[in-house]
């Protein structure tokens, strides 16, 4: 991506759709080619551009992101992907017992737990959005002479941060399931563990360290059996 769209026009990132909305209209009328004094075609274009990526809520989304949003890097959504696939991994080998527990389920296992929680916040978030959506339909405004119909425009932010949010976690299901994928075509080899007469359940213990909280369990798991004391 080119110059960040908010430098080209000004206004911080933090900036409602009014601010944009202004600050494009007084640069594109100073750099207008029309204009004799400031004429200016580049900033102009530039301008039509950052407006046109910051008007609509999914490129803004992506901007704020930092995703190349011109397809001048094609290659950026899959080292994301990858990105992901070799932090799972890693994590797994670090948390885990590499000698005896594959550590490429065990972080196939943590992406898919990762992607169940983010399909349930984005579930919800859509059941919010349907929310937001039936009180702007139900919401009249009785004009009262110049009084701005500020509800409205409060709804229409809502709704638009709420649709940003969507896309994201929409992206971030993608990512995740390409992530697991990706981990597919590697094998991990692992060697059985040692038998023992003690009643010390080795399965156990393996389920528990590819559990949330695996280092609450283990711990609690060997106060129990009586081990490291």
């Amino acid at each position: 991506m080119g110059k960040d769209p908010y430098s080209t026009l000004g206004v911080p990132r933090d900036a409602d759709d009014g601010a944009i909305k202004r600050a494009h209209r007084r640069m594109v009328k100073r750099v207008h080619p029309d204009n004799p004094d400031s004429g200016d075609r580049s900033a102009f274009d530039a301008a039509q551009r950052a407006y046109e990526l910051l008007s609509d809520p999914v490129t803004r989304a992506r901007v704020d992101r930092g995703e190349d949003v011109d397809g001048h890097n094609p290659d950026n959504g899959r080292a994301a992907v990858i990105s992901l696939a070799v932090q799972a991994f890693m994590v797994a080998v670090q948390s885990g017992e590499t000698r005896y527990v594959d550590m490429v389920a065990f972080a196939r296992s943590s992406l898919e737990e990762r992607l169940d929680a983010i399909v349930r916040k984005t579930e919800a978030m859509g059941r919010d959005l349907a929310k937001w959506q039936d009180a702007e339909k139900r919401l009249l405004h009785n004009s009262c002479g110049d009084a701005p119909d500020f509800l409205a425009s409060a709804l229409a932010a809502q709704l638009r941060d709420i649709n940003i949010a969507i896309e994201a976690a929409k992206q971030d299901i993608e990512r995740h399931q390409q992530a697991g994928k990706l981990l597919e075509s590697y094998a991990y080899h692992c060697e059985d563990r040692p038998q023992r007469t003690d009643g010390f359940n080795f399965a156990d213990w393996a389920a528990a360290a590819a559990r949330p909280n695996a280092d609450v369990l283990l711990r609690a798991m060997q106060r129990n059996s009586g081990l490291f004391k």
